[in-house]
């Protein structure tokens, strides 16, 4: 690690800390990423399916351009960069110093069996006869006290349950190797030298047994929602038959009780936990497709908060489609039926009826805990804490507040070019180390007979033993050996392969190898020793197809181009400018700041205030008012840009772009509006303090012209703006009457504070469904609002001396920015980015980013924080010399090509253009991810991926057969 100018500790490796790890670790940065848990994730590893996708999706936060120095496979089973070290069950306890000269105290709870001797042969677990639940299936089932923390991820190793571990001695009695260790003590680390310490911790969720309401583990069949998860997942302990472990022969109905630990000011927990909606509708949509349509699925709530940009939508693909049904009540308490001893729910429907119904099963939505103090060591200079509220986010809202904390950290190391060269241009010279000497690989394999005939193939190939390679000094004598300049190829084959893959840059680093000159074959005990020949032969042709690809690298330009100076460009100029990385920021109207004229919290304001205060004193920004970008071409690291204003046209070459363009308020005809009784809340804001509210009756109506097509979305802000407006009039004037008449509060978060102040200061709330929506119609100086009142079971009538419309926001539609860029855009006009959850501010084009209300609607703050996230992504390009493609890429053969250009229209990473001049198709193997979709398509064959060209393929199915 001394070879690394920069070192950062991340404690918590859930998505936050995984997300800005790979930040930093592609910015050439080391990191060390500790989590106190025995196993890395976080929750993340017990879900398989996300909202509003219901794909899983968390490999899309591997490295996206030079992905080599991280291994492609799936997150859930581990965080596998060659910059990346985990520290697993370990905890901060201190930190001192200075930022760059960091002292971290650590302590590491012991495993109970040493990692290193550790060769996975299974038999401690066998002879263990403890059984305890298993946390990791929120105890829906039993493990041994010897285990696995995450049952499959890599490279894993067993550790011992201190809490029931009984030092029966029966594991010492069997382990080959010595690695069990009972005395269970607790190592206390210390680094020095450490550049900053990020805190990505995350929050705790809420025990449903502290209240006795809900029955949770006293009746059967009451489970939170992440038991939910592990019912229905594959790797779960029923496999995903929730018949089976549930002990019913049919699944008729659930039911999903929201807000259980969260908007409760009696237990201190006067918040939202924002999440739980959203992942009740996905799990009752899972629910259907996994038991079937006719299983009843019902979900009691209070708000369905829906404010992400295309949550509306998928509620209502929930309601229409799949029939789940959703009522407005806050259940008490969850009774046992007499009869079934299945939970019973007491509620009062739409109609004022009281029902009661009993359930086969009862999810409770339990969101966080409440609040978590941080440690003291978070005050500390070079400390950065993401999510300091330790609020629950969306993965998508984590994903881009990593980020936005990384970046305040300033720290990229320039990332040298890999040499990938140094193997390719040598003849192959293979060593291919056999690992034998454990039970796992002696029972059915006699490793001296292999490696005899190995070294009777053709080819320079040399096989050699190695005890218990996967073991501290089996590694150490490999590497020994792969170190003679005689070899330059390795290939190892054992009962593990993962272990290896994961140790890959610690071979390269210590031995003559490079790494696309390695691989790992992995052998079971049911392989007789002709497959495990055919696999070496195989894995010998792979490898020289590999190697004879060429690689082409390419300069990059050290500039950033933002089109909009609202508060997220300014967030991203002012982030890129830390980095020393030059920026001019492209601005359509007269004046940069975006919105800014229509911000009125005064916190907000200030905070924009001071970034353009920030543009005007840096000599690396600059501000192009009254211009547009007309047009880009190029590729990653190299784009040109052409730009219009007052003068004519410009051209500026630029390494990266972020789009940044903001949006607008929404204008309405809807009720009358005329600004004057009838107005936007938006105007409402502008007059506020000059209007006289003293015995007026004001009446706001959210969700005017929003949450229905054609504007099918959440406008975020419009709820927030309104109870802050609301409250600031009636502390102004106490006298005042207001009502607000709503379809669902959408204050997520630590905004629900916001709406508990608006109801102890007497703020009268009415909810109305789509299909009731009030009625305005102007009568003298006011308006009269007619309504249905739920509680009253009947229709009332309001004089209002001023109705306020919220209306939301929308992208700008003049700009065509989605189109300069071919971008593909939402239904609603916003910039669609590559992935809500895992990439939300990239684009489906490498090098482009989105943030803002270019991409969604969001308020002043978030807006910032994604202008941060933004810039954090373009700096992985920006921080490096050259671009380098990836071992594995699409090739074009241009002498089969037809030029039909089927390739390019296919490609889903923008990978591919037709070259003017030539005329030839082009592929930018710095955004090619080779997922063969253009070979797929081609009619020729011209299009292949390298290291799959058909003669190689051809030679392994020979060696195959």
């Amino acid at each position: 690690m001394n070879e690394f100018e920069n070192r950062i500790v991340i404690a918590g490796s859930g998505v936050s800390g995984i997300r800005a790890a790979f930040d930093l670790a592609e910015t050439g940065n080391r990191v060390i990423l500790i989590d106190k848990a025995p196993g890395h994730g976080g929750l993340l590893p017990r879900l398989d399916h996300q909202f509003p996708d219901n794909h899983c999706g968390m490999c899309r936060m591997l490295p996206m351009v030079e992905r080599d120095p991280g291994k492609q496979f799936c997150l859930k089973k581990g965080v596998i960069h060659k910059n990346i070290e985990i520290m697993q069950a370990c905890e901060i306890t201190d930190v001192k110093g200075s930022p760059g000269n960091l002292s971290v105290s650590l302590n590491q709870k012991a495993a109970g069996i040493d990692k290193d001797l550790c060769i996975n042969c299974g038999k401690c677990e066998d002879v263990c006869p403890v059984t305890a639940a298993d946390s990791f299936n929120e105890h829906l089932s039993k493990r041994k006290a010897v285990y696995f923390p995450v049952p499959f991820q890599i490279p894993n190793k067993k550790i011992i349950d201190q809490n029931h571990c009984t030092r029966c001695k029966e594991c010492l009695k069997v382990c080959e190797t010595g690695a069990i260790d009972l005395t269970f003590k607790d190592r206390n680390i210390t680094l020095k030298g450490i550049q900053s310490v990020i805190i990505a911790t995350g929050s705790r969720i809420y025990n449903p047994e502290k209240t006795d309401l809900y029955g949770f583990g006293k009746i059967k069949n009451v489970v939170t929602s992440t038991a939910f998860e592990r019912l229905i997942s594959q790797s779960g302990p029923s496999e995903g038959n929730l018949k089976n472990i549930l002990g019913k022969e049919e699944i008729i109905n659930i039911a999903w009780i929201q807000c259980v630990g969260s908007r409760n000011i009696m237990t201190g927990s006067d918040y939202c936990s924002s999440v739980c909606c959203m992942f009740s509708i996905k799990e009752a949509l899972l629910a259907k497709e996994k038991i079937g349509k006719e299983c009843e699925t019902t979900i009691f709530y209070m708000d369905m908060r829906t404010y992400g940009r295309d949550f509306q939508r998928y509620r209502e693909r929930a309601e229409n489609e799949y029939k789940v049904k959703f009522i407005r009540c806050r259940i008490h308490s969850v009774e046992q039926d007499t009869e079934t001893c299945d939970p019973k729910i007491t509620y009062i429907d739409d109609t004022g009826n009281q029902k009661e119904k009993v359930f086969d099963l009862v999810v409770l939505a339990a969101g966080k805990a409440p609040e978590q103090a941080l440690p003291q060591f978070t005050d500390n200079r070079g400390v950065f804490v993401i999510n300091s509220e330790n609020e629950f986010r969306d993965i998508s809202e984590s994903v881009i507040e990593a980020s936005s904390s990384v970046s305040k950290t300033g720290l990229s190391t320039p990332v040298p070019a890999p040499d990938k060269t140094a193997v390719s241009k040598k003849s192959p010279s293979f060593l291919v180390a056999v690992c034998r000497g454990c039970s796992l690989t002696e029972k059915n394999i006699d490793a001296g007979i292999l490696i005899d005939r190995i070294n009777t193939l053709p080819g320079m190939m040399t096989a050699l033993p190695f005890e218990t390679a996967c073991s501290a000094n089996g590694f150490n004598k490999l590497i020994e050996k792969a170190s003679d300049p005689v070899f330059n190829r390795l290939i190892i084959l054992s009962c593990s392969p993962d272990i290896f893959m994961v140790k890959s840059d610690e071979i390269t680093r210590k031995s003559n190898i490079a790494e696309n000159g390695m691989d790992f074959v992995h052998y079971s005990l049911q392989d007789d020793e002709k497959s495990l020949l055919s696999k070496i032969i195989a894995s010998q042709g792979l490898l020289k197809t590999r190697n004879n690809r060429p690689y082409r690298s390419r300069q990059v330009f050290r500039h950033c181009m933002i089109a909009g100076s609202g508060p997220s460009g300014l967030a991203a100029a002012k982030t890129l400018s830390r980095y020393h990385i030059p920026v001019t920021l492209i601005e359509t109207e007269e004046e940069p700041g975006g919105n800014l004229k229509f911000i009125k919290g005064k916190p907000e304001k200030s905070r924009v205030k001071k970034l353009l205060s920030y543009m005007n004193e840096k000599s690396d920004i600059t501000i192009m008012t009254q211009s547009e970008i007309t047009s880009c071409k190029g590729t990653p690291g190299a784009f040109t840009l052409s730009v219009k204003n007052r003068e004519g046209f410009t051209v500026i070459p630029a390494g990266a772009v972020i789009l940044a363009s903001g949006g607008e308020k929404r204008k309405t005809e809807s009720y009358g509006c005329d600004n004057s009784v009838i107005m936007t809340l938006f105007d409402l804001e502008q007059v506020m303090e000059e209007t006289d509210f003293k015995n007026r009756h004001l009446v706001m109506i959210q969700c005017v012209d929003s949450r229905e097509e054609p504007n099918n979305y959440c406008s975020r802000i419009c709820c927030i703006k309104a109870l802050k407006t609301a409250v600031r009039i009636k502390e102004r004037e106490p006298d005042v009457k207001i009502t607000i008449i709503y379809r669902d509060i959408m204050t997520y978060g630590e905004y629900e504070k916001i709406y508990t102040e608006a109801r102890r200061k007497a703020i009268r709330f009415i909810p109305y469904p789509r299909e009731r929506k009030p009625e305005v119609k102007k009568r003298g100086k006011g308006a009269k609002v007619s309504v249905y009142d739920p509680v009253l079971q009947e229709k009332i009538d309001i004089d209002a001396d001023i109705v306020s419309l919220s209306t939301g926001v929308k992208p700008y539609e003049n700009r065509g920015l989605a189109d300069i860029f071919n971008l593909d855009k939402t239904a609603d006009g916003f910039i669609r980015e590559a992935d809500y959850k895992w990439r939300p501010t990239d684009t489906g084009r490498e090098g482009i980013f989105v943030c803002g209300l270019a991409r969604r609607p969001l308020n002043a703050d978030e807006a910032v924080k994604e202008g941060c996230a933004a810039a954090m992504r373009a700096v992985r390009i920006l921080s490096r010399e050259v671009l380098t493609p990836q071992l594995v890429t699409a090739v074009v053969r241009h002498t089969l090509c037809s030029r039909c250009q089927a390739c390019i229209d296919s490609c889903p990473y923008h990978a591919r253009f037709s070259d003017p001049e030539s005329g030839k198709i082009i592929v930018d193997d710095t955004s090619c991810q080779a997922c063969g979709t253009c070979a797929s398509v081609c009619p020729n064959s011209a299009t292949v991926v390298s290291g799959f060209e058909d003669g190689g393929v051809m030679n392994q199915i020979e060696s195959m057969m």
